[in-house]
């Protein structure tokens, strides 16, 4: 099959810089076209891990790749306009191929892919292969987040933590505490977020989804809704799961129509006396169809739309 995207650089790095909208642009995330494939895989420590503490005393996630242990893979899943189901055909492989994160042209392969005995030759036509090949599909973006403590949740960086052939997550330093954009009442999660609380008043998905520490009870805004990059939510929807079990965020269909319904489990979140909690989210563009064209909604330009003017999760 051909490849349809190329990466620009800001898009290479995993987390985007985004143009302000005004607030009367804000819609439900399926009010725009909008499709993807994502995984959640759980990160562990190994035996021999060496705890590393901040300066409070708060332990923080493995400081180095020998440090994490055996992972737990999720289910392919597919976001088709406020939809989430697995995402039949798809495999995920582990370790990332090589690719020159410093070369902006460079096609970034995502972990996600599919086995094929066809593939488009430059002119366009199918051509039959000898044997089944693994194609993988270019990646959107990678967060590793972590949930510490009620005292440091939600560090993240971009890339595959705990993979060393990811330089996007090798080049990019310590972890760092997630934030927020605040539009018209909307709490963007985002990794150039300059706000450190949510819009609004206890928004129905704090306590359930984003943990209480980022609830701002003194402004009088009223909050409507919760946007931002997709792999921050999905990272924060799968850590409210009870350990091993990411995929229920999904495949019990918590997330649906651009709501959130799921409860945090009560075991989800650490408390300060235990191992923190890890995830990697990995979103990928969908597979093009044989003629090489892609699904409506599955560009770079569909999914930003999504992530900086709609609402993945709307109040309820």
């Amino acid at each position: 099959m051909s490849h349809s995207h190329r990466s620009s650089r800001s898009e290479r790095h995993g987390h985007r810089s985004h143009a302000s909208k005004s607030s009367g642009s804000f819609k439900p995330s399926g009010s725009y076209p909008c499709r993807f494939i994502f995984t959640v895989t759980e990160l562990s420590y190994a035996d021999n891990a060496t705890p590393y503490y901040d300066s409070l005393n708060n332990q923080l996630p493995p400081q180095d790749f020998t440090d994490f242990g055996p992972r737990i893979p999720g289910k392919i899943l597919r976001y088709n306009n406020g939809d989430v189901s697995v995402a039949p055909g798809f495999a995920a492989v582990p370790g990332r191929p090589y690719y020159d994160a410093d070369n902006e042209n460079d096609w970034r392969p995502s972990t996600i892919g599919y086995y094929t005995d066809t593939i488009l030759n430059n002119e366009g036509q199918v051509m039959r292969l000898t044997e089944r090949t693994w194609m993988p599909l270019q990646s959107y973006s990678t967060t590793t987040m972590y949930n510490c403590s009620p005292f440091a949740p939600c560090l993240f960086k971009p890339g595959d933590a705990s993979d060393p052939n990811d330089p996007m997550a090798r080049d990019y330093g310590d972890f760092r505490m997630m934030h927020f954009t605040n539009e018209g009442g909307v709490s963007r999660a985002s990794a150039n977020g300059g706000i450190r609380k949510v819009a609004g008043n206890n928004p129905t998905w704090v306590g359930s989804l984003v943990p209480d520490a980022y609830n701002d009870r003194k402004t009088g805004q009223v909050s409507t809704g919760l946007g931002g990059e997709f792999s921050l939510l999905i990272a924060l929807m799968a850590l409210a799961q009870a350990r091993g079990h990411c995929d229920r965020a999904f495949t019990e269909q918590k997330w649906l129509n651009n709501r959130w319904t799921g409860r945090r489990n009560p075991i989800g979140w650490p408390n300060d006396d235990e191992e923190p909690r890890g995830v990697v989210v990995e979103i990928a563009y969908e597979k093009a169809s044989d003629n090489g064209t892609m699904p409506p909604g599955s560009s770079w330009e569909d999914i930003q739309t999504v992530e900086w003017s709609g609402i993945a999760v709307r109040e309820s």
